[in-house]
């Protein structure tokens, strides 16, 4: 008899550790502890949430744009409204909140972000208010000084708020040369170097501030307006390496825009 209730105890026990195992493979869930039981070690690899978000340093800096290893710059979180700057949201972007959903996102540099010019005006926020009438929002992510690569990196990001529509701005005033700057600059990128033989000393040499004479003021209004044609012709003058491949690079990262794109909208 003691045998067999031996065998019998042994037999529950196989089949209620196979049943446990069966359970665990078809639903993990069941025997998960919840988020608020789990003992969280920390993880220099990954930072605590919250502190990263409300990073004191980004929260403390008096610089406008801040550096990042991807992105190069981006905008100081939570920048306040200034004539021709801000605000910012908490995410650096310039918007008064950051939305759940936006039906339109846009990306690009300074002209997307509307660098010298108020909030309103700037296009993100005028095409917003020509929607008005379908009770659209428009969700603006661009900085100054963003080209190819910093697109497609926000691209990833941009699918998160579920839009109907992403524009991507791209700006042939400067995006090249900024584009092949922050490739052969950043080894993040180093994966779109086109060209082995090209290096950082390519990038043309440019005086800043520009002279005087080149630059060209023309009043609209009570504002002045400063365009520079000669610098925006050399950052399309394909006989320079940089620009040469900065704009084969952008040809490229285009590639990967589409290829994005199509995945999400299968």
């Amino acid at each position: 008899m003691k045998r067999e209730y031996i065998i019998i105890i042994g037999a529950t026990l196989i089949s209620l550790a196979v049943s446990i195992i069966i359970l665990r493979a078809i639903e993990p869930r069941l025997f998960k502890l919840p988020a608020d039981m789990q003992v969280v070690k920390l993880d220099r690899k990954i930072p605590p949430f919250y502190e990263n978000v409300f990073r004191a340093s980004d929260l403390k800096a008096k610089n406008f744009q801040l550096n990042d290893p991807v992105t190069v710059v981006r905008n100081k979180p939570l920048f306040p409204e200034l004539p021709g700057l801000g605000p910012h949201d908490l995410l650096g972007f310039r918007n008064r909140y950051i939305p759940n959903h936006a039906d339109v996102v846009t990306i690009g540099d300074s002209q997307t972000y509307g660098n010298n010019a108020l909030m309103i005006e700037s296009w993100p926020a005028v095409l917003e208010k020509n929607l008005a009438g379908r009770h659209a929002k428009v969700y603006s992510m661009a900085a100054g000084g963003w080209a190819a690569p910093q697109y497609l990196s926000m691209l990833r990001y941009a699918y998160a708020f579920t839009p109907q529509v992403i524009v991507i701005a791209f700006y042939t005033g400067n995006d090249a040369l900024e584009t092949f700057r922050t490739v052969y600059a950043n080894d993040y990128w180093k994966s779109f170097r086109s060209d082995p033989k090209a290096s950082l000393t390519d990038l043309p040499k440019i005086k800043l501030p520009l002279p005087d004479s080149e630059i060209l003021r023309v009043k609209l209004d009570s504002n002045e307006i400063a365009f520079t044609p000669r610098r925006r012709l050399l950052s399309n003058n394909r006989s320079l390496i940089a620009v040469n491949t900065g704009f084969k690079i952008i040809e490229r990262i285009l590639t990967e825009i589409d290829k994005i794109a199509k995945v999400q909208s299968a």
